[in-house]
């Protein structure tokens, strides 16, 4: 295991010798040990990079295609972590335990009434990105609280949809129906920036915002009115190191994910994401 800390001319040395790279989160990495074609260079031997969860956002592919060398994913990996993790959050939203907690650590004899929250039971969810972590959320949902499950997958089809007990909307349908909005995306060009300003504002007032995935959502840098109000009511987990001084932590629960200890018992087999390096059992001379 490399260690950022260690001399960095161990480290090259070691890359150097590396068949494979598993690449940890954007949030743990750090320069110059993001897989780009500078890296590539310093590493002759390596025939493989892999990324940890279903995102590979931090793997530079095209460069990964010009050395032929593989890429994949441990889509699913952590699947059940984060799905409850979202679960999680939806709770704690909805009956302010946060707040409550808060509060009762501030001031004695608290009026309880301030704080009642509310049930999700029948409520409807709306999750963009269906894949394992969105399906484990919809099945969740459904069978624990009997809510209506709104969907957004472009990939997917209204069947497959339906057979993961959802149903298949289009995102500017899904965003003003839900009472709660929770995205399980990977980062691309595709989804980065699918939720801004006029995202936020066509959700219901009273909505909630989760967000487990790889940032997938852009703010503006002066802090709106619609940010005081929609994101107050959101959980936000802080993977960008930028959002350490962020205002952010003074709006919203911010809570950093972290993987379950059971997720790591389980075996899951890594995945090529598309599009992905050429399959070579070595290096082009």
């Amino acid at each position: 295991m490399l260690k950022f800390k260690a001399p960095q001319a161990d480290t090259w040395a070691a890359m150097g010798q590396a068949h494979g790279y598993h690449v940890c989160s954007r949030v743990e990495l750090e320069e110059p040990w993001f897989p780009d074609g500078k890296l590539l260079a310093k590493a002759p031997n390596l025939l493989a990079v892999c990324s940890l969860g279903a995102g590979y956002d931090v793997i530079d592919v095209d460069a990964c295609n010009q050395a032929g060398i593989l890429v994949c994913n441990q889509s699913g990996g952590n699947s059940e972590a984060v799905a409850e993790h979202a679960m999680g959050f939806m709770l704690a939203l909805s009956k302010k335990i946060m707040l409550s907690d808060r509060a009762m650590r501030k001031q004695a004899n608290l009026e309880r009434f301030l704080y009642t929250g509310n049930d999700l039971l029948g409520k409807t969810v709306g999750i963009i990105g269906l894949g394992n972590i969105g399906g484990r959320v919809a099945e969740l949902c459904k069978g624990l609280f009997r809510m209506t499950v709104l969907a957004y997958d472009p990939y997917l089809t209204k069947e497959q949809i339906a057979a993961k007990g959802a149903q298949k909307v289009e995102l500017d349908e899904l965003i003003p129906r839900a009472d709660y909005l929770t995205m399980h995306s990977p980062r691309t060009k595709e989804t980065f920036g699918m939720m801004g300003y006029d995202q936020f504002a066509r959700m219901k007032p009273t909505a909630y915002f989760i967000n487990t995935s790889r940032e997938g959502f852009k703010l503006a840098h002066d802090i709106s009115a619609y940010s005081l109000v929609a994101l107050t009511r959101a959980a936000l987990p802080l993977f960008e190191k930028a959002g350490q001084g962020s205002v952010l932590r003074h709006l919203t629960p911010v809570v950093p994910l972290r993987q379950s200890k059971d997720h790591r018992r389980r075996r899951v087999k890594p995945t090529a994401p598309a599009p992905c390096g050429r399959s070579r059992s070595r290096r082009p001379g």
